[in-house]
């Protein structure tokens, strides 16, 4: 594959990436009209998550990182998704 071909095909990808993102962000703001309590608070951040992740592997191109990033990204994430989940468990035990 020639170096032009390889730019479509990555240009090509960003394009579908960037549609699939406006796409979960169109069913994240129905999730929060329809969905409300801790259902749509659960909704909201798994949709918010697998936009995260998109945005981190294919804008940020950790999907091609080798080593030591492919273990400290998830794990920063890991740990954020931890302490979320305490503090909401604080606030819902008040």
């Amino acid at each position: 594959m020639n170096h032009s071909e390889d730019m479509k095909t990555h240009g090509l990808t960003y394009v579908v990436v960037w549609a699939v993102l406006v796409v979960l962000l169109l069913f994240n703001m129905a999730a929060g009209k329809f969905f409300t309590g801790l259902a749509g608070l659960a909704i909201n951040i798994s949709i918010a998550s697998l936009q995260a992740v998109l945005a981190l592997s294919f804008f940020m191109q950790l999907k091609d990182e080798k080593g030591l990033l492919r273990i400290i990204v998830p794990l920063a994430v890991v740990i954020i998704m931890i302490l979320m989940g305490l503090v909401f468990s604080d606030v819902g035990y008040r």
